[in-house]
C-alpha cells in the first residue's frame, strides 16, 4: 500500500536554485524527478486500463 507520501509530488512551483546546489544535491534531484516521471507512467498505464475496460462495457 502506497504512503500518503507516495501521493505528494516532489514538483511545485518553486523552482531550485540549481547554481546553488551541490552535484549531490543535483543528482538527488534528478532522482526524484526519475521517480516522479515512473509514478506518473504507472498511473497512465493504470488509467489506460481502465479506460479499455470502461469503453468495452459500452461498445455494442
Amino acid at each position: 500500500m502506497a504512503s500518503v507520501e507516495d501521493d505528494i509530488p516532489i514538483l511545485n512551483h518553486v523552482k531550485p536554485s540549481f547554481d546553488r546546489m551541490s552535484i549531490d544535491e543535483l543528482t538527488d534531484y534528478i532522482l526524484e524527478l526519475k521517480n516522479e516521471i515512473d509514478k506518473a507512467e504507472s498511473l497512465i498505464k493504470a488509467k489506460q486500463k481502465a479506460q479499455i475496460a470502461a469503453s468495452s462495457v459500452f461498445k455494442s
